[in-house]
């Protein structure tokens, strides 16, 4: 995992806030470096999304953000209150995120059940709703995710989320753009045997 690939949103790097580490079969592997950018600007006014550039980072992961009562309830995805922080947070993971790059929200073991009940409301929801851009969203195993992240508990043992939700980044131009690229090529090969 390359730190610099990554940032941190709703944690910043301050005393008062638990360190996170790197993530391997169930044991904590490294603490995340420097480069790791952090977005939190209640805790950290200095960490704002502004300072990180556009189509840089290839993960956005986010701890103990204020959005979980969407995928508890979905029919808080008609209250703005609720739904702003969730609205936030991707349109700037949108702006610093490459093609194909995450949002990976891990899920708090108490809201597992209500999560998995929910969440295909609310992947509906996401992926019809213009303001959310083109996201494609899913909820894995953590077991099935190239890293996790997550702190240790003062007994020194880390708790690692059993469920992620992830926002995947749509490709710019989609299905439909490639469909049509695909149609123009086996046409112009058709033309070209004619021709010869």
């Amino acid at each position: 995992m390359i730190d610099s690939e990554l940032v941190m949103v709703c944690h910043c790097p301050l005393p008062t806030h638990k360190q996170v580490y790197y993530i391997k079969d169930g044991r904590r592997v490294k603490r995340l470096g420097p480069d790791v950018k952090y977005v939190d600007p209640e805790s950290c006014p200095g960490n704002t999304w502004d300072k990180i550039e556009d189509n840089s980072k290839t993960y956005v992961w986010g701890i103990h953000c204020p959005i979980y009562l969407l995928f508890k309830h979905a029919s808080y995805l008609k209250d703005n209150a609720v739904l702003g922080p969730l609205l936030d947070i991707l349109k700037n993971s949108w702006r610093v995120l490459k093609s194909n790059g995450l949002v990976i929200i891990p899920v708090p073991k108490s809201i597992e059940n209500e999560c998995q009940n929910e969440f295909n409301e609310v992947k509906t929801f996401i992926e019809t709703d213009p303001r959310f851009n083109k996201w494609n969203v899913s909820i894995i195993n953590s077991s099935e995710n190239l890293f996790n992240l997550a702190y240790k508990n003062s007994i020194n043992v880390v708790n690692i989320p059993r469920l992620l939700i992830v926002f995947k980044k749509q490709p710019f131009g989609g299905k439909k753009k490639r469909n049509t690229r695909h149609r123009r090529n086996k046409k112009n090969k058709k033309t070209r045997r004619k021709v010869l």
